[in-house]
């Protein structure tokens, strides 16, 4: 549903989720623990996204 309103009426912007798909990979490869409150400030459009990213091994 990205690019769809949620509930509380935010826009999902795809840009955001390839931004911080970006930022995850580039923390993921200086080692560096991913900032998981990144998330709070959208939370609901980025439980999906968070989900996936969790699976990386970067979280291990």
């Amino acid at each position: 549903n990205v690019g769809s309103q949620n509930k509380s009426g935010e826009v999902l912007i795809p840009y955001a989720f390839l931004l911080l798909y970006e930022l995850h990979i580039k923390f993921c490869k200086n080692r560096t623990t991913y900032v998981i409150t990144v998330y709070a400030e959208t939370a609901n459009q980025m439980v999906f996204l968070n989900r996936k990213l969790t699976k990386g091994n970067c979280f291990k």
